[in-house]
């Protein structure tokens, strides 16, 4: 993850030690997998109980990592979670930074990722497109909805913005404010892209595209703000909100 030592510092001066320990400590990796962890594993299960309907390959960014991993001869069903698990131990490693975990810290994280979540869903003005939807099982729609959350988190902030701001910091020279603008504007950006055909599996719509580069913009920039898990807990939680939404709309009666 970029660098944000002057940022956190300057932070930590307005704010209660309290309050500024959570900040450090939610930018951690092992927070971050501590946080983690019950969301893979949830997604995981589910999708292997729900194999033979049909579920395996539905998410793109899902896809992409197995695509990468077989490259290295490391796919299978597993790699995408396994992945990153690794990629967060590594990370921890070399912080150097200690192993200890305030009790409280996932807690405040899940607290802090659903208040997040409201922001996204009003912006995007969904309870005005709810009417919309149709009746669907919601079993394979909620487990694509938080396993769509980890992995577009891992493939379009982790990596994609990640390198974006290595490219442009320590590539290009840019200073940090100019090129995290362009990131999260690319992020935005490739993110929305990638949710149509031939990627994904959407036909293009320019309303749904604006939401999803509205989303793709606000998780950006919540990822480089306050890190992997707060932004993959409030992309979990805005996925679940819409399904929710939608499956209240389409169970009223006509």
């Amino acid at each position: 993850m970029p660098k944000s030592s002057e940022a956190d510092a300057s932070r930590k001066s307005l704010l209660p030690d309290s309050l500024s320990r959570y900040w450090r400590d939610t930018r951690r990796p092992v927070s971050n997998l501590i946080f983690l962890l019950p969301i893979v594993g949830v997604y995981e299960a589910g999708a292997l109980w729900l194999r033979g309907w049909e579920f395996e390959h539905r998410l793109v960014a899902e896809r992409i990592l197995v695509d990468a991993l077989d490259w290295f001869g490391g796919g299978g069903f597993w790699a995408p979670g396994v992945a990153l698990v690794l990629i967060l131990l590594a990370w921890q490693v070399l912080s150097r930074e200690t192993w200890r975990v305030d009790a409280k810290t996932p807690a405040l994280m899940l607290v802090e990722s659903i208040a997040l979540t409201l922001p996204l869903f009003v912006l995007n003005g969904l309870l005005l497109q709810a009417g919309s939807a149709e009746t669907v099982d919601l079993r394979p729609t909620i487990v694509a909805a938080i396993g769509a959350a980890v992995y577009e988190e891992l493939v379009f902030r982790m990596i994609l913005v990640c390198v974006l701001m290595w490219v442009l910091i320590d590539g290009l020279g840019l200073k940090r404010n100019p090129a995290l603008s362009v990131s999260v504007a690319v992020g935005g950006i490739v993110f929305a892209v990638c949710h149509y055909v031939p990627i994904g599996g959407l036909q293009f719509e320019w309303s749904s595209f604006g939401q999803h580069l509205i989303a793709g913009l606000y998780l950006s920039l919540l990822f480089l703000t306050r890190g992997l898990g707060i932004s993959t807990g409030c992309h979990a939680g805005y996925n679940l909100l819409l399904i929710w939404s939608q499956w209240s709309a389409a169970s009223q009666p006509t």
